[in-house]
């Protein structure tokens, strides 16, 4: 248990780090890089949190289910960081090569207007 703890610990901390950035008033956090952020993060927590469940508990052929379900939400939950961070990039990457540097404008904007 005592390896959790750091995970468990800064898992909290960056949870309230990304409750902080969604529910701010502040404009700068309402841009669309900041929303991926918030989605990717989430999609992080779960997979950590997840991954804990499947590391610490014993399952028996009775509670087979639990141990898939689990290991279906650590997969899922890492895809979709994966995926989310991919986005990010590409977002970072049409923001800088926009001449405007426009921020607010959304992925699917910039995706389906240049391509």
């Amino acid at each position: 248990f005592l390896e959790e703890v750091p995970d468990l610990m800064l898992s909290t901390l960056y949870l309230y780090m990304l409750v902080r950035i969604k529910f701010s008033s502040d404009q700068n956090f309402k841009t669309p890089f900041f929303t991926l952020f918030v989605s990717t993060g989430l999609c992080g927590l779960i997979s950590v949190v997840s991954h804990i469940c499947i590391a610490k508990f014993t399952y028996n052929e009775h509670m087979l289910w639990a141990f898939q379900l689990a290991w279906i939400i650590n997969y899922m939950g890492a895809i979709g960081s994966t995926i989310g961070k991919l986005l990010i990039v590409v977002h970072r990457f049409e923001v800088l090569r926009s001449v405007e540097l426009k921020e607010n404008v959304s992925f699917f904007t910039y995706f389906f207007l240049l391509y």
